[in-house]
């Protein structure tokens, strides 16, 4: 009986300590207005930005494609090569789905004029292909910005898309393995320290969006300036936790829309989704999770 009391009073000084640290947490979360990102020190090769861009001969925009379908030549073929349930939501009319690693398997279509449909965030993986399938005779180009910018152009969406707003979002682990690509322009829209700012995500500008949007859409139109005319170059916004987007899009003229894209859970989410990554480059052994034994606990021999 004095041993079952006893681990009961630990039980509860065990409890008492964990609700004492999550009050701690809360009230230091509340002081700082929730508004700091908890520094965490990544490996240098999950924060690095190399500087290499993607080549412009590989794509058509989705202008220049709308108006090549328009002859009576039948030789083009749109193939989206995105995931089934995602093609049967909404797709480009005429178009074929089909994985992107089975078209090689595909001789006849070496006479086609074939254009690869993706979401438009990801380009790494669909330029190797691109440049590996003309290597073997067949005409492969890439539509650019997929069928994200097909509809930001108002043209025909076969099915239910979701809004302009959801397709624009960047999941973290996309921007991830896109970064490397100067074509990203990033824009952080929350207030911090030049330091904090550039921790996750290098060589980024701050263009603070609060109360006064007029400084924010003067200096959000000077950034599309630099760019206007380079097709191959779009701002990624990353604002502190992906809340304040639908906001910041109306301060964004509507000519301006097709260059921009939203990373999804704004800079919280990608430190969260760094802090997965980074367990992939620790020693195996500083992965288990240790286990406190109790009296309860069989002896090991």
């Amino acid at each position: 009986m004095n041993l079952y009391r006893g681990r009961r009073i630990r039980i509860y000084h065990q409890f008492v300590i964990i609700v004492g640290l999550i009050v701690v947490a809360m009230t230091a979360s509340i002081a700082s207005g929730g508004q700091q990102i908890a520094p965490v020190r990544f490996p240098e090769e999950l924060i690095e930005r190399q500087s290499i861009s993607y080549r412009n001969e590989h794509y058509v925009a989705a202008s220049v494609l709308f108006n090549r379908l328009q002859s009576t030549s039948p030789s083009n073929l749109l193939v989206d090569i995105r995931g089934d349930a995602e093609f049967g939501a909404f797709h480009i009319p005429g178009s074929i789905n089909m994985p992107l690693f089975t078209i090689k398997t595909k001789p006849s279509l070496k006479h086609k004029q074939v254009v690869l449909i993706g979401d438009g965030q990801s380009y790494a993986k669909l330029e190797q292909a691109c440049q590996n399938l003309n290597a073997i005779g067949f005409q492969t180009s890439i539509l650019l910005g997929g069928i994200y910018f097909w509809a930001l152009e108002g043209l025909t969406i076969e099915g239910s898309p979701p809004s302009l707003m959801q397709q624009g979002m960047v999941p973290p682990q996309t921007f991830f393995s896109e970064r490397h690509y100067r074509n990203w322009s990033v824009v952080q829209t929350f207030q911090a320290s030049e330091k904090e700012a550039q921790a996750l995500i290098p060589d980024s500008t701050s263009i603070v969006y609060g109360h006064r949007n007029h400084v924010f859409k003067a200096q959000f139109k000077r950034e599309i300036e630099k760019i206007k005319h380079n097709p191959m170059q779009w701002i990624l916004l990353v604002d502190r936790n992906g809340s304040s987007y639908d906001d910041i899009a109306k301060e964004i003229e509507p000519a301006d829309t097709l260059r921009v894209f939203y990373l999804e859970g704004g800079i919280e989410g990608y430190r969260q989704f760094l802090e997965k990554q980074s367990l992939m480059w620790r020693p195996q052994d500083q992965r288990k999770i240790s286990e406190a034994k109790c009296d309860c606990c069989p002896v090991k021999n």
